[in-house]
């Protein structure tokens, strides 16, 4: 019975796995590990871009609120302004009007 011979190494190749098949394990585990990172990594990267956005979203926001602001108080700058020309005007037509009025001041 030569065949006897032949059968016996079969149930420790079934126990122990050959060193290919502990490679191919291994890597497979890798590369799924590796995938998971990815995966994770691509999930924070999206979080990240949604937190950009959002904080570009605000700046904008922030900017416009600003300029609306300098524009509202450029207006009141203005404003001012045109009250302190207005007011000076007045008081120089009450003044070259209390001269016309008073020709003779002191005489």
């Amino acid at each position: 019975g030569g065949g006897d011979v032949a059968s016996l190494p079969s149930p420790l190749g079934g126990l122990v796995p050959r060193r290919d098949e502990a490679q191919e394990a291994e890597e497979l585990l890798e590369r799924e590990e590796r995938q998971q990172a990815m995966a994770e990594l691509e999930g924070l990267a999206m979080e990240l871009q949604v937190e950009v956005r959002k904080g570009e979203e605000t700046l904008e926001n922030e900017r416009r609120n600003h300029a609306a602001q300098v524009r509202a108080l450029e207006g009141k700058c203005v404003d001012a302004q045109d009250k302190a020309n207005a007011l000076e005007e007045a008081l120089q037509q009450v003044f070259e009007q209390g001269l016309a009025g008073s020709p003779t001041r002191g005489g």
